[in-house]
């Protein structure tokens, strides 16, 4: 997990196949972090938080994705996330996704192709977790400066 989001707690969707833990950090950042096996409930879940971001701030959402640990998804998972990150990609500002499994990757990949190559695709949680620092750094900062 990262150390900055300690004290808020997640939403969490836990399955025995998988768990996703869900943040909204920040001024506008959500930040995912999974593991095992995604379902439709946590993809659910995660839209819900995502869509809940995204009418408060159209534009300014930042979404950050930890699927370095999860293995596989259900098929239905990845049709429901294509349509949904076509529709929603243009109001959210960044989407940053770690991943490491080559099955995930693939539907990672394939989705970003559909948005024009918006997702920033990482394979190390270094990287996703200093995207992620990054995002409240700056959200931090011009809550400062308003």
């Amino acid at each position: 997990m990262l150390a900055e989001l300690s004290a808020t707690p997640p939403q969490v969707v836990e399955r025995p196949e998988g768990t996703v833990r869900i943040w909204s950090a920040g001024k506008g950042l959500v930040f995912t972090q999974c593991s095992g096996r995604i379902l439709l409930p946590h993809a659910e879940g995660i839209i819900r938080v995502v869509d809940a971001a995204i009418r408060e701030r159209p534009g300014e959402v930042v979404v950050v994705h930890d699927l370095l640990d999860v293995e596989s998804y259900e098929i239905n998972v990845h049709t429901r996330l294509s349509a949904w990150s076509v529709a929603t990609f243009k109001m959210v500002r960044r989407v940053v996704i770690g991943v490491r499994s080559p099955l995930v990757s693939l539907a990672v990949r394939t989705i970003n192709l559909a948005v024009g190559g918006r997702f920033e695709v990482m394979e190390s949680r270094e990287k996703v977790h200093a995207a992620a620092r990054r995002e409240l750094a700056y959200s931090a900062g011009s809550t400062l400066s308003r």
